[in-house]
């Protein structure tokens, strides 16, 4: 029997999400119930494309929307954590965009939310499962690479990877994201 995916809570109505994240889960069949933004433009904007029944006021609004199993966390980094134990309180899974905390002390918590509600934290780190990424884990696991001692690397998307993307939280310390 093939499991039913949950029905999301979608928090952050940015580039990534509808860019991304909503055209993924339409394309899988998944469906969302409730969407919040602080910008409240940007979430009935994401509603009105992707059909999504409810604009929340608020993010715990959108969580304890009735029928929602999981939530997709794309809001800025710093509010992670409170948004994050909230749904594993009430019962959710959690999608959580990257990075997951801006703390170890935030990302242990929201470890252990998720343990003690016996609910599934993903974190949303795609390029595991790039072809680049794959092959030098074959390569490890076949030894070709021999004994690994330390490791150095680097990573980048064009600008226009994700429209409307630069200039967001992903790119502005101010907003919200993790300084380098």
């Amino acid at each position: 029997m093939e499991a039913k995916s949950p029905a999301f809570a979608v928090l952050g109505a940015g580039a990534v999400v509808t860019a991304r994240h909503l055209p993924a889960l339409r394309a899988i069949g998944g469906s969302v119930l409730s969407v919040f933004d602080p910008a409240v433009d940007a979430a009935r904007a994401a509603a009105d494309a992707f059909e999504i029944p409810h604009v929340a006021r608020t993010f715990e609004e959108a969580i304890a929307t009735d029928g929602v199993g999981a939530v997709l966390i794309a809001s800025p980094n710093s509010f992670h954590r409170e948004q994050a134990e909230l749904a594993f309180a009430l019962g959710r899974h959690v999608l959580c965009e990257k990075p997951l905390a801006l703390t170890l002390e935030d990302a242990s918590a929201i470890r252990m939310a998720a343990e003690q509600a016996k609910r599934v934290l993903q974190v949303g780190f795609h390029h595991r499962f790039s072809a680049e990424q794959l092959c030098v884990k074959q390569l490890l696991r076949l030894g070709v690479l021999g004994e690994v001692r330390a490791f150095s690397g680097s990573l980048s998307e064009p600008f226009d990877a994700v429209p409307g993307a630069f200039g967001t939280i992903a790119s502005t310390p101010s907003k919200g994201a993790a300084s380098p």
